[in-house]
């Protein structure tokens, strides 16, 4: 189910047309990612799943809504 939703959410990205409706669309594909690597490193007992989805969710999430919106 989550793997549909990284697709379904791939395909969102594609459609928007403005850029802050794309950002929030990407912040939604990181917190996607972060569930997925979870769920992946929690089966596995693998990290390095768990923390690349980490810092995408850092990264994608976080760091470049937030600096859109504070320029």
């Amino acid at each position: 189910m989550l793997a549909g939703g990284m697709v379904l959410v791939s395909f969102m990205l594609l459609y928007q047309d403005r850029m802050f409706a794309l950002l929030n669309v990407f912040a939604l594909h990181a917190v996607v990612a972060l569930r997925l690597g979870g769920l992946a490193g929690s089966h596995s007992e693998c990290t390095a799943s768990l923390c690349s989805a980490m810092i995408a969710l850092v990264l994608k999430g976080i760091i470049i809504p937030v600096a859109r919106t504070a320029s």
